[in-house]
């Protein structure tokens, strides 16, 4: 059965991006897939790049942007019998968000830790997966190893800071906002870098006794590049988890190779299911249950009501914000 939903569009221009809501057909079900009541959902930077028209979703899915989202499952398809009607869930989607309703594969369906709001839940999955991901699959962070946390101070940046901490790391945090720092070391950031600019693996040389960080989550990419590599220690890894200050840089080889670094590329949303089903998996096979997730408890800066998706956009195009964004669609009505 085909099923109409509210959603949002977002039309590109050059200076940003124009908010407006519509219908759109929701296809049936597949066999393990839930259609979900959305209630809450996380603003992440792939929706801002899609705002402005540097980003895609991945071929055959939906224009409609929001990766993660909250809510309480509508019906299951014939395979997805771990749920049911009326359970509570969270998770990574594929696109489709920032709909009232929202198709979710039901092995990436997670249940709401208990005493959770929406809210919460919502800006959970992609930031706590990502940096699992991060410190534990590709970057094997142990106790007492420094890790560099680039962008700390964003939504996904926040949640890397306090799961290094959790793991042991010494955690040092780079942000472009002095107003942060205090913040970023409630988080568990041993060390702050405000310095604006590529020139932070001084700072981080002169801490790490000119060793270099073990460890590098870059979710800046461009002109940052070769300075992660000089900032890391001979045989460190560099975790490239973004293109915030561009997709392109000219590599210093020379340095890459002498020091013997590994980059390693990191996303979610280009994963093939079974791969992001994998990740879910990883996750909860290191964190197990959800009394384990309260020091991993996300940080959330505002939340925004679906009618008012644009001033999200525009507090996330600032930067001034601490954590993460949250879309409410509770009590949801939109026009126009």
């Amino acid at each position: 059965m085909t099923r109409m939903t509210t959603s949002v569009g977002i039309e590109h221009s050059h200076s940003g991006g124009q908010v407006h809501y519509r219908q759109h057909m929701l296809s049936p079900l597949s066999h393990d897939e839930l259609l979900v009541k959305v209630l809450a959902a996380g603003l992440n930077r792939a929706d801002l790049m899609q705002c402005h028209g540097k980003y895609q979703p991945p071929a055959h899915e939906t224009s409609v942007p929001g990766i993660e989202i909250s809510g309480y499952v509508l019906e299951a398809g014939e395979g997805a019998t771990s749920h049911r009607a009326g359970d509570k869930v969270y998770g990574v989607v594929p696109g489709g968000g920032f709909s009232l309703v929202c198709k979710m594969d039901s092995a990436m369906a997670m249940p709401i830790p208990s005493g959770w709001s929406f809210e919460e839940a919502a800006a959970f999955p992609e930031a706590v997966l990502t940096a699992n991901e991060a410190l534990v699959t590709l970057g094997a962070l142990q106790s007492g190893k420094a890790v560099v946390v680039h962008a700390a101070s964003s939504g996904m940046g926040t949640m890397v800071v306090s799961m290094a901490k959790c793991l042991g790391g010494v955690v040092i945090a780079t942000t472009s906002h002095a107003s942060k720092a205090d913040r970023l070391r409630e988080l568990g950031a041993d060390e702050i870098i405000q310095e604006q600019g590529i020139g932070f693996y001084h700072h981080v040389l002169a801490s790490t006794k000119g060793v270099g960080a073990d460890l590098v989550v870059d979710f800046l990419g461009g002109r940052y590049v070769n300075s992660n590599v000089h900032a890391l220690r001979a045989g460190g890894k560099l975790i490239a988890a973004g293109i915030l200050d561009g997709r392109t840089t000219e590599l210093d080889l020379y340095s890459l190779i002498n020091r013997s670094v590994n980059i390693m590329p990191l996303t979610l949303r280009m994963k093939t299911k079974n791969e992001k089903r994998a990740v879910v998996e990883r996750f909860f096979m290191r964190w197990g249950g959800s009394p384990l997730f309260e020091p991993l408890r996300p940080l959330i800066h505002a939340v925004f009501p679906f009618s008012d998706i644009s001033s999200a956009l525009a507090l996330m195009e600032s930067a001034e914000h601490t954590g993460k964004i949250v879309i409410s669609l509770g009590d949801t009505h939109c026009s126009g």
